[in-house]
């Protein structure tokens, strides 16, 4: 059997199929005549091995990730906006309410406030206030360097 005659049958896409076919390569289920592991062309001829023989009663076929889409790129930096968005508007509700916070105590509450939604990290949160300080929406207290007041 060839690898196109395999596609047209399982009706797989041939990226999908390219990997399937990988992944029983390397676990010597299927044999490939005349080509390197790993490569395969349309008229590529594979074969099933009779003489495979696991020690295992599960054989475990694991097919490799695919590789990020750029699409998926493109994702993670709209998600990264969102949450810079929501880290920043989360600091500004809280600081408005109590006008004025030592570092600790704004960080577990904005830690608080965006449990439901993701869980940011410390450093995020800290790059986020600099960023606020910058915008001058709060600022550091000039008694005492850990706490922040809120600006109108």
């Amino acid at each position: 059997i060839n690898a196109e005659y395999m596609g047209e049958n399982t009706q797989l896409v041939d990226k999908e199929l390219i990997a399937t076919l990988q992944v029983l390569t390397k676990n010597k289920i299927l044999i490939t005549e005349g080509a390197e592991e790993g490569i395969f062309s349309p008229e590529q001829e594979i074969s099933l091995n009779y003489e495979f023989k696991s020690p295992h009663r599960k054989v475990s076929l694991h097919t490799s990730a695919p590789p990020k889409d750029i699409a998926d790129e493109s994702t993670m930096k709209l998600v990264s906006v969102d949450r810079k968005h929501a880290i920043q508007a989360a600091i500004v509700r809280v600081m408005k309410a109590r006008k004025s916070l030592p570092h600790q105590q704004l960080i577990a509450e904005v830690l608080a406030q965006l449990r439901t939604g993701f869980k940011p990290t410390v450093p995020d949160i800290k790059k986020n206030i600099d960023s606020l300080i910058d915008k001058e929406y709060i600022e550091r207290a000039d008694d005492a360097p850990n706490v922040y007041n809120y600006l109108a």
